[in-house]
């Protein structure tokens, strides 16, 4: 049992620190942690016979100089709190716990990309990269090349799932990340705004956890890092608006929603600019979920047709996906009333009380258990205002 590092460079001088503090054995090469391991027991201690180099070995082809053994109470490595600001680099921050539910934030500022992947932040229930499902309780690492987020959970049963961000983090800018573990969702946002999910179809790994910033395992991330929270939680700490009240669209996730058999889904919307060139969206009721393609995916979804006011609602229905009603076009900075009715196999669409479309399904509607996206992730939000979004269930 112990610690294999990495190779250290020929002809060269390194200064090797082995610490051992209860059960926790490091090693750090030039002040750089280089690995780690947790005895099962209690590690002997008391009088020894000292051998520079051993009888048992050849010995290794080197010149040793300083060596000395002393008592310790704490690491001569600390991280210096993790509300400091720090470069990353490998460091062991001890063990802690990832508790079932939870936030972890941190602020990051990204000073250059970096060939390969990088490591930021790693808790991990078995010290290892990625051999159960226990080693990423999450890790975090940006892409190669990129400053893209790669956010990794472990599940019962799989060991490497989760987040990549399409949006990447802004160089020497500092941007707050926080990802939530709610349930079977995994949310992140960067500065307060979403910016990607997950949904687990097994637990989440949880408890103790040896925590790395960065991990011994990359290479580091070229960023700082301060103000690290690992926090229990019950509910979102994200503010998002109140689907109530009048807000301007931006991407949003609400959690999951029951989509009835028959309702009545309503809300005002005033559009300020048409789009040009692209398609933007409203809201999106989605079971998988995914933008198009797998039945269910549109259960409706709501967008502006590019470079006009027109409103575009889709559904899938069994055996046949994103069935269309459309508005005319809707005048610009006013706010018009939208209700879609959907009730058997027909889905009516009205502007302020006055039907102007309908479609009808061969086959039954999908409906049941959606996420909800007010706007969604797959599109550009609508240049509009929002106000009193509501779904209800038909009885008639």
């Amino acid at each position: 049992m112990g610690i294999d590092t990495w190779a250290i460079p020929l002809n060269a001088k390194t200064t090797v620190v082995v610490e051992a503090i209860g059960p926790i054995m490091t090693v750090h090469l030039n002040g750089v942690f280089a690995g780690f391991f947790e005895a099962p027991g209690t590690r002997p201690s008391g009088w020894a016979h000292l051998f520079v180099s051993d009888l048992w070995y050849t010995p290794a082809n080197a010149v040793v100089a300083n060596i000395r053994i002393s008592a310790i109470t704490k690491s001569q490595f600390p991280l210096c709190g993790l509300t400091n600001q720090m470069q990353l680099g490998p460091k062991y921050g001890g063990k802690v716990n990832v508790p079932v539910d939870y936030s972890l934030s941190f602020e990051i500022t990204p000073k250059a990309n970096v060939a390969g992947w990088s490591s930021i932040i790693h808790y991990s229930k078995d010290g290892k990269d990625n051999e159960t499902p226990g080693s990423r309780m999450p890790a975090v690492f940006f892409h190669p090349g990129s400053t893209h987020l790669h956010i990794r959970i472990g599940l019962e049963g799989a060991t490497n799932v989760g987040i990549d961000t399409a949006s990447p983090l802004p160089l020497n800018t500092k941007t707050k990340v926080s990802i939530e573990a709610i349930g079977h969702h995994l949310t992140v946002y960067f500065n307060g705004v979403w910016a990607g999910f997950y949904v687990a179809n097994a637990p989440r790994i949880s408890g103790d956890a040896y925590l790395f910033l960065s991990d011994p395992f990359y290479q580091a991330a070229d960023a700082t890092i301060e103000n690290v929270v690992l926090k229990a939680i019950q509910t979102s700490q994200v503010p998002r608006p109140d689907l109530a009240s009048s807000f301007k669209l931006s991407q949003n996730y609400y959690g999951t929603v029951n989509v009835p058999a028959d309702y009545e889904l309503t809300f005002a919307i005033s559009l300020l600019a048409a789009t040009p060139n692209v398609w933007t969206s409203v809201l999106h009721y989605s079971k998988q979920p995914v933008d198009h393609g797998v039945e269910g995916s549109r259960m409706p979804g709501i967008w502006i047709h590019p470079d006009t006011t027109t409103l575009y609602v889709g559904f899938d229905c069994i055996g046949k996906q994103n069935e269309i009603v459309n508005t005319a076009a809707l005048p610009l900075n006013v706010a018009s009333t939208i209700k879609i009715r959907a009730v058997g196999k027909t889905v009516t669409l009205y502007v302020n009380n006055v039907s102007v479309s309908a479609a009808t399904c061969e086959g039954d509607r999908i409906s049941g258990l959606a996420h909800l996206f007010v706007s969604d992730p797959w599109y550009a939000p609508a240049n509009a205002n929002v106000k009193e979004i509501c779904m209800v269930a038909c009885v008639d």
